[in-house]
């Protein structure tokens, strides 16, 4: 699509621009302003999640990252995300480390010197293991680094490759949000090709043969003799020319190729990972038994020392004990001796 505007010289300059984005729109009951995002970045959002959920066995791995876009007049438009390369210090799950916090914190500042009219709106992060819904931890990210009333938390749960439910929180008017789930989910499927619009208007001899194709039905040759003549090329026919869209051949194998091309690459890192964390884990293992040996050898000597103490203890309270009893005897004995009675 070409477009003419004015610079700052006062000459005109002609813009190429892809056609504009559709807006999806989600609203609940009890959210002060209306949440619009673009169908791309959903899709965008949907295949990301999709892709770590399927990277590593028993539920995969959690993403997260930055919403970007603008609020004014009590809508909140969602255009393009960031996403957050998280170290998961902590496991599979999207729990982040110092380290992740810093690159956050980093993230947010170049997002607002470089974003333009994309501003930070708020973030995004996947639940693999669980609902859709706010943890403590999500709550204190979100009060953190996302302040601003007019800033929402996306929650994504992958559950298939084409299947994704998601659901944003947001404060109310008392700045109080909903942790325990959303007020409305919605299903992030997979969606249609974007279009992209040509430059310059289509030649006439397409025009020509769309506008033949509507009108013309297709026409189904039955057998009538017992060798019927041998059927036409179909490149030959413009009709089914016509029906074969690029979505059904170079998008969709594109698509299909570099999708499993992903999954391939993700399968390898996966098997890497798990390789490396199961030597860590016999290197740890093997620590750890040492260190329990040492600390029941360590048990078991302070048991005989205590032992020792106590047989020491009462072998002492048995000489004092014989002790006394031999002055008692010796009193008695010089009582008896000197006493003028007798």
């Amino acid at each position: 699509m070409a477009a003419m505007r004015m610079n700052r010289k006062g000459t005109q300059v002609v813009e190429t621009r892809t056609a504009p984005e559709a807006l999806v729109t989600w609203k609940a009951p009890h959210c002060p302003f209306l949440i619009e995002y673009t169908a791309r970045t959903a899709e965008q959002l949907r295949l990301a999640a999709a892709d770590a959920f399927f990277s590593l066995p028993r539920g995969g791995a959690e993403i997260g990252g930055v919403l970007l876009g603008a609020f004014e007049k009590g809508r909140l438009r969602i255009l393009r995300h960031v996403p957050l390369d998280c170290e998961h210090a902590f496991g599979p799950s999207f729990t982040l480390s110092p380290k992740d916090h810093a690159l956050l914190a980093e993230l947010l500042a170049a997002s607002r010197r470089s974003a333009g009219d994309a501003q930070p709106v708020g973030w995004y992060h996947s639940h693999t293991r669980s609902d859709v819904f706010l943890s403590v931890a999500d709550l204190e990210i979100h009060d953190r680094y996302f302040p601003e009333n007019w800033q929402v938390a996306l929650v994504l749960r992958p559950y298939s490759l084409e299947h994704v439910q998601g659901g944003f929180f947001f404060r109310q008017a008392d700045r109080s949000i909903q942790g325990a789930g959303p007020p409305q989910e919605f299903s992030a499927d997979p969606a249609e090709p974007f279009p992209v619009e040509a430059d310059a208007p289509p030649e006439p001899k397409a025009q020509a043969m769309a506008a033949a194709a509507v009108p013309a039905p297709i026409t189904v040759l039955t057998p009538v003799e017992p060798s019927p003549p041998a059927p036409q090329p179909v490149a030959a026919d413009p009709l089914l020319e016509i029906r074969v869209t690029p979505r059904e051949t170079s998008a969709g194998s594109s698509r299909a190729y570099w999708l499993a091309a992903l999954l391939a690459a993700a399968a390898i890192v996966a098997a890497i990972g798990y390789e490396a964390r199961g030597r860590e884990s016999a290197a740890l293992a093997n620590e750890n038994a040492q260190l329990r040996q040492r600390d029941n050898d360590l048990r078991s000597e302070v048991s005989r020392l205590r032992s020792e103490l106590e047989r020491q203890t009462a072998l002492n309270r048995k000489l004092q004990q014989d002790s006394e009893a031999e002055k008692q005897k010796r009193k008695r004995s010089q009582g008896f001796a000197f006493d003028p009675l007798l």
